[in-house]
């Protein structure tokens, strides 16, 4: 029972407080509300106040204009591949590297004293030379002197760049040296010299090889006809082996310390084009006497 009472008492209490905060809300409803209106009227405003959006500018047809993502792809791919492309012709570009000669500058005065020479040798084989080929091998030799002379004085990325061209017109020199030689009529000559052109950037010392090996057989064979060809012939044998083997000895001189092995190719190879003047005369001698000019 006495529970029973208490849970009765307690409920009355409950309901008391339920109907004096019912009786509350009604008589104070307005006075509450006051500043719920006032932020319903502030919100209100604000959004009758915010400005409205922009229009696009842009259309339909500027839309469907923009690239897709099967365009940006392809363009990154083709970017890729070409970057690719270009490394890997920057690396097929024969030689690479500065050279391993000029390490003092006692080392790089010889070689640029000894690679002004092959200027002088140019201009004296233009001169002499009757023939437009001639005179051809006479300009790409000054050039072969230029660049041989501008690479052993360049530092830096500048030196690789004209290691390059030394070696390149080395190249063309042999080419303009076999055109001298060789009638130009002929198609093998002008199939050489093509194939020449085209690999010159590539490997430059097969051009070189190829070219001077071709004048080399050329230089014996007028030799065995001619006395005083047989003569220059021997001076331009013995001064271009010791050139060629100082060339291919270089790297191991340097090593054990010879650095001036590189011009004693300078003046060897030189000696060796200027006695190939011998052979180019005799060459030049049919054409001459049509021409009655010598």
């Amino acid at each position: 029972m006495d529970d029973r009472e208490a849970c009765s008492g307690s409920s009355k209490d409950t309901e008391r407080l339920a109907s004096i905060a019912g009786a509350f809300l009604s008589d104070n409803m307005n006075t509450l509300s006051k500043p719920f209106h006032k932020l319903f009227r502030r919100k209100k405003g604000f959004l009758r106040q915010s400005p409205a959006l922009p229009p696009l500018r842009h259309s339909l047809a500027d839309a469907a204009a923009l690239p897709s993502y099967v365009d940006l792809q392809s363009r990154l791919r083709s970017s890729v591949a070409k970057e690719k492309h270009q490394k890997l012709l920057k690396h097929r570009l024969k030689p690479q590297g500065p050279g391993s000669n000029d390490r003092s500058m006692a080392e790089r005065a010889v070689n640029v004293l000894t690679s002004i020479p092959f200027i002088a040798v140019g201009l004296q084989t233009r001169r002499a030379r009757k023939t437009p080929e001639g005179k051809r091998f006479g300009t790409t030799m000054v050039s072969v002197g230029a660049a041989a002379t501008a690479y052993h004085a360049a530092q830096g990325d500048l030196r690789c760049a004209l290691r390059k061209l030394d070696y390149w017109t080395i190249a063309l020199a042999s080419t303009q040296m076999v055109r001298a030689l060789f009638p130009s009529s002929s198609h093998q000559l002008r199939a050489l010299n093509a194939a020449s052109l085209a690999m010159m950037p590539f490997q430059p010392i097969a051009v070189s090889t190829a070219n001077f090996g071709l004048a080399e057989v050329e230089f014996i064979r007028r030799s065995m006809e001619d006395r005083k060809l047989a003569r220059a012939y021997r001076r331009h044998a013995a001064m271009g082996g010791i050139g060629l083997c100082c060339f291919a000895l270089e790297d191991v001189a340097i090593q054990h310390g010879h650095h001036f092995v590189h011009s004693l190719w300078h003046l060897n190879a030189c000696y060796a084009v200027a006695s190939t003047n011998a052979l180019m005369q005799r060459r030049e001698a049919p054409e001459c006497r049509q021409l009655n000019g010598c």
